[in-house]
C-alpha cells in the first residue's frame, strides 16, 4: 500500500466521521449543545480508543478467517 492510498483512506474515514458528527448533532435533540460543552481532549480520547477498537477488530478477523478451512 503506497503512501498515497493510505492517505487517501485516512482522509475518507476523516469525512465519514465528521458527516456522522454532523448528523448527530443536527438529528439528535440536545446533542449540539453537549457536544459544543464536551472537552476536546476527552473527545479526541475517545476517537482514539474507538479507531484502536475498530483495529483489533479487524485484525482478529482477518486472522480467524484469513486461512483456508
Amino acid at each position: 500500500m503506497t503512501a498515497r492510498s493510505l492517505a487517501l483512506r485516512a482522509l475518507i474515514a476523516a469525512a465519514l466521521f465528521a458527516a456522522v458528527v454532523v448528523l448527530l448533532g443536527t438529528l439528535v435533540p440536545g446533542a449540539g449543545k453537549r457536544l459544543a460543552d464536551a472537552d476536546p481532549a476527552w473527545l479526541a480520547l475517545a476517537v482514539v480508543l474507538e479507531v484502536c477498537a475498530c483495529a483489533g477488530y479487524a485484525a482478529l478477523f482477518h486472522a480467524v478467517f484469513a486461512r483456508p478451512p
